[in-house]
């Protein structure tokens, strides 16, 4: 059992130090607000969870997280934006996964992950995320930027319509099929480390 907790500590610390990487390299979508950027540190963390359980790719999303405070630029909100929008997809695909180890597992176990990523995300922005931003940045500001990227954006309902759900079903949409690709070539080398 110690030699269990051992490695599997180990692959979190891997896992997460290597997340912690990817999302350094954060990059604006021209379509979106300046300040909504696609990452792509999640994918370590889904991996994780398909091989070793959802638990694992949780505590990936928390410690990669932990470690980008030190690099904020957001006070913390946007990790913790990421750690329970993250969080639900990875945990909600790792589970799904686990149970059914098949290829069409894994997608319904993806698209499953993305769904409650969104549906997740819009109640949380809506009454914690922007709220939290708001005490760096005025709200009205906030959305007159939006404003200018989509016009029909005028009030925080209509924030969370035209950029939170659209962001994440891309952003969902694009870990998922990085994911799948990722995870097939990889799968011989995960499964040894598994074992």
């Amino acid at each position: 059992m110690k030699n269990f907790s051992t490695r599997r500590l180990a692959i979190v610390a891997v896992f997460s130090a290597l997340a912690a990487i990817i999302y350094l390299f954060d990059f604006s979508l021209p379509f979106f607000p300046p300040f909504i950027k696609l990452d792509f540190a999640d994918l370590p963390a889904l991996i994780a969870a398909f091989t070793f359980g959802p638990v694992t790719g949780i505590l990936i999303q928390v410690v990669r997280n932990a470690l980008h405070l030190f690099v904020s630029n957001t006070g913390g909100v946007g990790e913790l934006a990421n750690i329970i929008i993250g969080g639900t997809m990875v945990g909600t695909a790792g589970f799904i996964y686990q149970h059914n180890k098949t290829k069409a597992g894994a997608f319904k176990a993806l698209l499953a992950g993305t769904i409650a990523m969104t549906l997740v995300a819009m109640p949380l922005n809506y009454y914690v995320i922007l709220p939290l931003y708001s005490l760096f940045m005025p709200i009205d500001k906030i959305l007159a930027l939006s404003a200018k990227f989509m016009p029909a954006i005028h009030d925080k309902f209509t924030f969370i319509l035209y950029v939170t759900l659209p962001f994440n079903i891309l952003k969902g949409a694009t870990i998922s099929i990085s994911s799948w690709l990722l995870y097939k070539k990889l799968q011989p080398a995960l499964h040894q480390l598994r074992s």
